[in-house]
């Protein structure tokens, strides 16, 4: 994944950023965050701000317990033995809500659904 892909899928709504607070991705890792058209934050990329490679996106439905994220499959172990050694399960987004993973194009996909607030072609969320 480029970034210049990340950004557009995003309609470029970026509405934050800042450095990236773990080791796993190296020293010029940045977070950039996003917002959907309602003005509601809604996903991130962390990328790289010397070679612009993407690390990481991740998606959260505004209001709804439903988070997707892709990790470029070079730095996933380093990312899940960092989480691990943080005592963080890799694949929690927040309180009870574990990330979906989905490959690169699906993750470009859902960015630019959920930037648009259209959620038709994600998946139904499990009820408990």
């Amino acid at each position: 994944m480029t970034l210049f892909e990340a950004i557009t899928a995003f309609k470029a709504r970026v509405c934050a950023g800042t450095d990236y607070g773990w080791d796993c991705y190296g020293p010029n890792a940045r977070y950039i965050d996003f917002a959907d058209a309602d003005g509601l934050e809604c996903g991130s990329i962390v990328h790289d701000s010397k070679t612009f490679e993407v690390y990481e996106l991740t998606l959260a439905i505004p209001g709804q317990d439903q988070a997707f994220r892709w990790i470029n499959p070079a730095y996933q172990t380093a990312h899940d033995q960092e989480a691990t050694s943080r005592g963080i399960d890799p694949l929690q987004a927040w309180d009870h809500v574990q990330f979906i993973v989905v490959d690169e194009s699906t993750a470009l996909r859902y960015a630019a659904d959920v930037g648009d607030t259209y959620y038709d072609n994600l998946p139904v969320p499990e009820t408990a």
